[in-house]
């Protein structure tokens, strides 16, 4: 027994110390706690002697336990005193010894029960683990001390509490004698389970269940209200270790994510050993990167499809590098485990044998080195050998007879040895795998060894060795994090159900793509139950603590200096000036230690503008540091912080404005936190960094103590969630700010807002009205409230009511007023306004050449983004009315890169709406849907009815142009449903042209009559002149394919001078197109004027729809009307095969119709019957009843 006091060690049976005199027999608690720490392995020793300058206290995420002998009290009836207290002095030292196996920290004993922490002072990732297996080996030793009681004596036994969570640690001692207070809830649950443990048994808390149940068993209780507790917690059983189970088992899985290159290359690694080439690959990666499970999804891919390879694999545990040859001697030994054919309870039986069938003749000669390495007992003979070899001469036999056992197995089998881990291997095993890499020269095998990047240290010789002699055959895997694509793709697969964007946004950039980091943030959510309400539970997330203590772990090697300069980076921010953090840190000598946290890649160095700037190289290396740190530790820095951004950067001020509103709230300076908290959030909105506005302004509404300037941060916040799409947020804003105001332009300011709002969600009507009143209010004073209350109701009233001369008064009204105000930008989208009306009322040209660019010009000089981008969309579609599609579409992608940057949801929608439909007149169906689908996705997020209804009609055409004509019906109904409900004029009119023509087409003629009235009607009330023509030429076209030309042409007359004078070069085709069929009916020459002047506007035009209608037209005018009877099927034919190439199907079917009329002309019946046939039975699966109809008249005809 070892004297407390001198250290010396004495028989059992002395009651005092031989040396001193010290009385061996009444230790106190405290003498209790030299004597375990004198067994403290000198391992640890050193790594708590290193961190015993950096020690402090701080918030620690820690694993703690409570270990309680029972049976003493009954024991002690049947010994001598000095007996007891020898044998409980034994308990606590094996006890003791446990805990520091495992580097965890015995914190005190409370009568007969051990308090032990991991993870304080010396973190590890896996201190959860080690904790259990602390337990579990201390279970064991009571055993195994039971075993020497006399069996008439009642046996000790232990029972255990283990709990994970967040403690406050600090030092009370110095050096070793660390007396770690430790604080929290944490501590008294742990204390509590090991109350209501059963003799034997071992319960944990949840948090240390949810961190170790991928590698032991557990029998979950009852829950139940420990003492002192207000809420339930339920406790789990330890069973014991799991045997058998894949790598990360845990409640959430996936596949192997965005790892196809990577496993492509070890697969290659495996190719080429099979061709004779031996090879060492070496994959790296940061912690939590997938190195593990990329080895482990190659070793299951081996498994099945390499069954006749020898494949040994291993891996370093931390806790194990202490132990000489721990790691390699497992491997090896598991492998001839693996191969025996028969199950024996003496495993050394079977691997003696495996032994001497490989080696053979050098059998005797090697195995007892083989025996030494794998702990298996020596005969006599074989002890001989190693009797008499000193320490280094043994490990180099073994050296020897391990690489003898390799060339022999690849005799037989390549070999395949995969290490993971290798930084956490022990040395002796180091060395053993670094004599063998020469191997690689010799025999087929390949070594597949992964280390984490940062802890090189004791892994440095052997990589050195592979890089000096086997760089030849060396292929390194540097493992990085998934991109945001893998990252979505990884944790749907986890979570496996939809999830808002934000959070999965949220995700992405907390994990920074690290898979593991991805894990853990995923199964906290999943466990948390945060998922089923579905809302913003971003706010409510913390930092796993699985992640927190891999991060801690590496925080912890830093030494004092650095890790003050790391605490202190942490408060200031993600990212910062290094002259600030000098400025802050003062003593330069510290500040020197920079350097140490980069190469440690806590930090990256960022040169920007010829200033150095610093950021944490992942977010939660900030947010674990920052946390570490006590609350009135922090408070003090952001104080001093604050102070002296205000006084050492007043020049740069206006780039610290965010950074100054978070130092003064968490230093609850609230004045100086609102004023910075709107001015950031002014910045950012200005800068269309629309979440970090809405954070900024959020956080000033937090400390607000006025009603004036809580209406302000009201407004701020609607008009940013009107801009993103938020609707029903932004009018609930605007209505509470509205609630507080008494200025009256204010007031009208705020119903004009609430009235975009009612636009937006389709209550026009509602929306004009209140536009009206909040005209009514200011009427008579020229402010630019004034000017943007009728520029908007202009804009309504001309776009969903069709009242253009009301809207054009309101324009020219409202840029005289911002002419009065001498105000540029408002003047700017009053001509922005008007060209849009000229347009309206078909003047296209007039509206670009001599106001859109003038708009431009201011948009950009006042760099308006959101104004550019409306002005860039209404570009686009004057440029596709004038035929020109190509910049039409440069205008949109325009619009788009410009609504995506300030996050105008509405801009991209209309955006999109515009591709779509340009796409499709190109003749790109599949762009087209898509771009439509993504339109559709954010008019239904905003709500916007109006918007909806756009892309359900757009969505029909697409489908009546395929083989879904019923379909597209569908959707035109749904858009005309919608147009009604709102009550927009223009919506509703075209809607009813449109199901008109497809009821026509069904045969349905009455009903398809009834919706041209309905249209003609409402068109005629508004005297819109652009409506009305479109009514017109509709209905004309319904008279053309029922043979009534001279109703046909009647029609047309009345549409011809608003379509002329419009200029719109699509509509113009398609005109002259429906004149030159009502000359072909009439057999009137003027048909080919009007065939070739439709075809040359639908070639300028670009829309290959048009292409294809003219050129038949064309065709059928030569060959109907003046006899180019060959000329005429050409063109036809042409026209067959465009619409072939870009899948117009109902296109080709009046492609074949038309052939069928020519051939019927030129007396050709059989030709004509194959054409009309194949036009049939397309009608027919497109359910066109009315052109079926027609193509079995001209097929009887034939047959008669």
């Amino acid at each position: 027994m070892k004297c407390p006091k001198c250290g010396v060690e004495n028989p059992e049976k002395n009651k005092f110390c031989s040396e001193c005199g010290f009385n061996l027999q009444e230790l106190s608690i405290a003498d209790r706690m030299d004597l375990v720490r004198k067994d403290i392995p000198e391992s640890l020793v050193k790594k708590i002697l290193l961190t015993k300058d950096t020690i402090e206290k701080e918030r620690r995420d820690v694993t703690v336990i409570f270990v309680d002998i029972s049976g003493s009290t009954t024991i002690s009836e049947s010994l001598d005193p000095e007996e007891l207290t020898l044998l409980m002095n034994d308990c606590f030292r094996r006890l003791s010894a446990m805990v520091y196996r495992y580097e965890g920290i015995v914190d005190k004993f409370i009568g007969d029960c051990v308090m032990a922490i991991f993870g304080a002072p010396v973190a590890h990732e896996d201190d959860p683990e080690r904790a259990i297996l602390a337990c579990l080996d201390m279970q064991t030793a009571i055993n195994e001390i039971n075993a020497r009681l006399d069996k008439s004596q009642r046996k000790l036994e232990i029972h255990s509490g283990i709990n994970t969570g967040k403690v406050i640690a600090g030092k009370v001692g110095s050096d070793l004698q660390m007396e770690y207070t430790v604080m929290g809830d944490t501590v008294n649950v742990a204390q509590r389970l090991k109350d209501i443990a059963s003799p034997g048994t071992i319960l944990v808390g949840p948090e240390t269940y949810n961190r170790t149940k991928h590698a032991f068993d557990f029998m979950s209780l009852e829950a139940v209200r420990l003492k002192g507790k207000t809420l339930s917690i339920t406790p789990y059983e330890v069973i014991g270790k799991k045997w058998g189970s894949e790598f990360g088992l845990t409640a959430i899985r996936s596949d192997l994510i965005g790892r196809d290159a990577e496993f492509s290359k070890l697969k290659e690694g495996y190719t080429n050993l099979l061709k004779g080439q031996s090879s060492i690959y070496l994959v790296k990666g940061d912690v939590g990167v997938g190195k593990s499970r990329l080895l482990y999804e190659f070793k299951k891919f081996l498994t099945i499809s390499a069954p006749d390879v020898a494949l040994i694999d291993g891996r370093g545990v931390s806790y194990e590098s202490s132990i000489p040859f721990k790691s390699f001697a497992d491997s090896l030994r598991n492998y001839l485990l693996a191969e025996q054919s028969l199950v024996t309870d003496d495993a050394s039986t079977g691997i003696k044998a495996r032994i001497e069938t490989y080696c053979g003749d050098e059998a005797d000669e090697v195995a007892p080195y083989l025996y030494k390495l794998l702990n298996i007992e020596l005969n006599e003979k074989q002890l001989e050998k190693t009797r008499h070899l000193d320490s280094h001469s043994l490990q180099l036999q073994i050296f020897l007879a391990v690489a003898t056992l390799f060339e022999k197995l690849a005799e037989e089998k390549s070999i395949v040895y995969i290490i993971d881990d290798i930084q956490w291997i022990d040395s002796a095993s180091l060395e053993l795998i670094s004599f063998l890499v020469p191997l690689t020269k010799k025999i087929k095998i390949i070594f597949y060894l992964s280390y984490r990047i940062g802890e090189l240290a004791s892994i440095k010789t052997l990589i050195n060795t592979i890089e000096h002699e086997s760089s030849d055959i060396t292929e390194e895997i540097d493992l990085k994090n998934l991109n945001p694509e893998h990252s979505v793709t990884l944790i749907n697969n986890l979570i496996g159900q939809d999830i808002p964007d934000s959070l999965r946004e949220y995700i992405i950039h907390k994990s920074g793509g690290n898979p593991f980091f991805i894990e853990e943030i995923v199964r906290s959510i999943i466990e948390s139950g945060m998922l089923v309400g579905k809302g913003d539970v971003t706010q409510e997330i913390k930092i796993p603590g699985s992640i927190e203590a891999a991060v801690t772990s590496r925080i912890d090697s830093l030494n004092k200096e650095a890790k003050y300069l790391l605490k202190i980076a942490s408060i200031i921010g993600r990212s910062f000036p290094g002259e600030l953090l000098e400025e802050v840190i003062k003593d330069k000598e510290i500040y020197k230690h920079i350097d140490e946290l980069e190469e440690a890649e806590f930090i990256i160095k960022i040169n920007k503008d010829n200033r150095i700037y610093y950021a944490f190289r992942h977010p939660l290396f900030h947010e674990a540091t920052y946390g570490s740190l006590l609350k009135g530790e922090r408070t003090i820095y952001h104080k001093v912080i604050a102070e002296i951004i205000e006084t050492k950067f007043k020049e740069k001020i206006d780039g610290y404005f965010a950074t100054l509103a978070q130092h003064y709230y968490n230093c609850d300076n609230l004045e100086k936190a609102r004023e910075y908290s709107l001015r950031a959030g002014d910045e950012a909105a200005a800068l269309y960094a629309n979440d970090e506005a809405l954070t900024h302004y959020n956080r000033a509404l937090s400390v607000v103590d006025d009603e004036v300037t809580k209406a302000i941060i009201f407004e701020k916040i609607g008009d940013i969630e009107l801009l993103v799409g938020r609707i029903d947020d932004a009018a609930h804003h605007f209505h509470e700010a509205r609630q507080i105001v008494e200025d009256k332009q204010i007031e009208a300011r705020l119903t004009l807002k609430n009235a975009m709002v009612m636009k937006v969600t389709g209550k026009i009507d509602e929306g004009i009205g209140m536009m009206r009143q909040a005209l009514a209010r200011i009427e008579g004073t020229v402010t630019p409230v004034l000017i943007d209350v009728k520029y908007n109701l202009a804009n309504v009233l001309l776009e969903a009511k069709a009242e253009t001369k009301q809207a054009a008064t309101l324009v020219d009204e409202g840029i005289e007023h911002a002419k009065r105000l001498r105000d540029a930008k408002l003047e700017a989208d009053g001509l922005r306004l008007k060209g849009q009306i000229l347009w309206r009322m078909g003047k296209g040209e007039q509206a670009v050449t001599k106001i859109l660019h003038e708009c431009q010009r201011l948009y950009e000089r006042f760099k308006e983004q959101n104004s550019l981008a409306q002005l860039f969309i209404f570009m686009g579609i004057i440029a596709r009315s004038e035929g020109r599609l190509n910049i039409a579409i440069d205008y949109m992608k325009k619009a788009i890169s410009l609504a995506k940057k300030i996050g105008h949801k509405r801009q991209l929608s209309i955006a999109y709406n515009n591709l779509g439909v340009y796409y499709d007149l190109i003749g790109d169906l599949k762009s087209s849907l898509n771009y439509h689908e993504e339109n559709l996705a954010i008019r239904q997020q905003l709500g916007d009815k109006k918007g909806e209804a756009i892309v359900y009609y757009n969505i029909g055409t697409l489908k009546k142009q395929t083989d879904q004509r019923n379909v597209g019906l569908d959707y035109f109904n749904k858009a005309k449903e919608i147009f009604e409900d709102i009550n927009d004029v223009r919506g509703t009119i075209i809607s009813y042209l449109t199901i008109a023509e497809e009821l026509f087409h069904l045969n349905e003629k009455k009903e398809a009559v009834e919706y041209y009235e309905k249209a003609w009607r409402i068109a005629q009330e508004k005297q819109d002149k652009i409506l009305l023509s479109e009514v017109y030429y509709q209905y004309g076209v319904y008279f053309l394919n029922i043979k009534d030309t001279n109703k046909a042409l009647e029609f047309f007359e009345y549409a011809r001078a608003p379509i002329l004078e419009e200029g719109d070069k699509t509509r113009v085709s398609r005109f002259y197109s429906s004149l030159a069929k009502v000359y072909i009916e009439k057999k009137d020459p003027q048909a080919m004027q009007y065939a070739q002047d439709g075809l040359n506007f639908a070639t300028e035009a670009r829309v290959k729809q048009d292409e294809i209608d003219c050129l038949k037209t064309l065709g059928r005018a030569q060959a109907l009307v003046t006899g180019q009877v060959d000329e005429g099927i050409k063109n036809i034919k042409r026209a067959i095969a465009m619409a072939k190439e870009k899948n117009y199907v109902i296109q080709r079917a009046r492609g074949f119709f038309a052939l069928g009329e020519v051939f019927i002309k030129d007396n050709k019946p059989q030709q004509a019957l194959k054409h009309l046939e194949r036009a049939k039975k397309i009608f027919s699966e497109f359910n066109a009843k009315f052109h079926v109809e027609e193509t079995e008249q001209l097929i009887q005809k034939i047959s008669s």
